[in-house]
């Protein structure tokens, strides 16, 4: 479920406001090529932080909130 969700939010998402945003109905086929593109980045994702490569997702340094009291 977890990467079907970041599959969602990587690319479907993307790929439907896109078809959207140009005025088209997006097609059926950005659903199914957008969860397969998003599944195989975010396995990418995590294979690269198991073996301490450049993180590709949100994970990596400098990414985090931080908040600072004034």
């Amino acid at each position: 479920m977890v990467a079907h969700k970041a599959a969602y939010y990587t690319a479907v998402a993307p790929l439907r406001l896109g078809a959207l945003l140009a005025g088209k109905t997006p097609p059926a086929a950005y659903e199914e090529g957008g969860l397969r593109l998003g599944t195989a980045f975010q396995i990418v994702d995590d294979v690269l932080n198991l073996e301490g490569g450049r993180p590709t997702g949100r994970s990596g340094p400098g990414t985090s909130t931080r908040a600072s009291a004034h």
